[in-house]
């Protein structure tokens, strides 16, 4: 083997175990930066009307009080009141999942009375509802460990904002970066809003419409479970589809088969409508990324950094990816990563005319 070889060989060696030392203090400090990511990613969205409010003509002192006074008021109307609905869920568990036992077995013994065989050991399996719920009660726990660290993220995203207003500065004070890197930057920085910009108004919508689908069809919890779809719609590809889960499960004991089918029906129109034809639309071709991309950061993230971390996969894949496409020597790497080839222009045979 060459020196230069050998020397390839050995940064990709050093490289990778840095790599390999990185993830593993990502993953023990989990519960320090899920807090850290959640303050950025609402920084990011909230800058944008904070800059705005300045632009009005609104003095950068109430304009950041103003923001400040809306973001303690809705964390403490989410810890009280979806606090106070986790917990009423959590202590009716035991009653729900003896409702949907009972549902499940007047569904064999009908199936059963029809002439179908069905077979002990299937329902048996059938029966055990204990998993799904302990999968829902599991799933609103993770929302409830949120809500405890909302003041927490609330107080690093104030600090955030008051960083906000002097941080062009700063990076403009910055001697060792160029107009070109800075102009990149900012690019990235501006994708990146509008992603979670456009991302964060999408789920709102979707968890809207959840909620008055399920009011509509009164079912139990309705806010708890619109709240659920909103976060949840952040989780690419099966986000919307554990976001349903409670809210089938739920239908089914309360009202039976009939409203549980109905109620499967509306989250499929719903997200069919949002997800994959108006929320394409709205993001464009720049800001996909690859499926087979989507679901190994999902497993990725949701392995570093637990439940929060699949929320955030997309928007840290992308960071990811933005930094190689600002990197000349790694900008393949960022074109393997997007949803569609770059386009190419004409061959010249075509563009001569020939």
């Amino acid at each position: 083997m060459s020196g230069t070889n050998r020397t390839k060989l050995m940064a990709l060696l050093v490289n990778a175990a840095a790599f390999v030392v990185i993830v593993a203090g990502m993953r023990a400090a989990s519960s320090i930066i899920v807090v850290l990511l959640l303050a950025v990613f609402i920084s990011v969205v909230i800058t944008p009307l904070y800059f705005g409010m300045q632009r009005r003509r609104i003095p950068s002192w109430l304009a950041l009080l103003l923001l400040i006074t809306a973001m303690i008021v809705l964390t403490v109307v989410a810890v009280v009141v979806l606090g106070k609905s986790v917990q009423d869920f959590s202590s009716n568990l035991p009653r729900y999942q003896q409702s949907l036992q009972a549902q499940l077995a007047g569904s064999v013994e009908w199936l059963r009375a029809k002439g179908y065989e069905i077979p002990d050991d299937a329902v048996a399996r059938v029966m055990n509802t204990k998993t799904a719920l302990t999968f829902v009660g599991n799933t609103l726990q993770a929302v409830s460990t949120l809500l405890s660290q909302a003041f927490l993220v609330l107080l690093i995203v104030i600090f955030m904002m008051l960083e906000a207003a002097m941080l062009p500065a700063k990076i403009q004070s910055i001697s060792a970066m160029t107009p070109e890197h800075r102009e990149r930057l900012r690019m990235a920085v501006n994708t990146f809003r509008q992603y979670m910009s456009i991302k964060t108004f999408v789920s709102l919508i979707t968890g809207g419409l959840v909620t008055l689908m399920l009011a509509v069809f009164k079912i139990d919890y309705a806010v708890l479970l619109g709240v659920l779809a909103f976060i949840l719609n952040y989780v690419p590809n099966v986000g919307s589809i554990i976001a349903a889960v409670p809210a089938i499960a739920l239908a089914l004991i309360q009202f039976g088969p009939g409203m549980s089918l109905l109620v499967a029906i509306g989250y499929l129109i719903i997200n069919t409508l949002i997800g994959n034809i108006w929320e394409p639309r709205l993001m464009g071709r720049r800001m996909g990324l690859s499926p087979m991309i989507l679901v190994i950061s999902l497993v990725f993230w949701g392995w570093v950094l637990g439940p929060v971390g699949m929320l955030l996969s997309v928007p840290l894949t992308m960071i990811f990816r933005l930094i190689l496409e600002s990197i000349e020597e790694t900008r393949g790497l960022a074109s393997l990563m997007a949803a569609a080839a770059p386009r190419q222009g004409p061959p010249a045979e075509s563009a001569s005319g020939d």
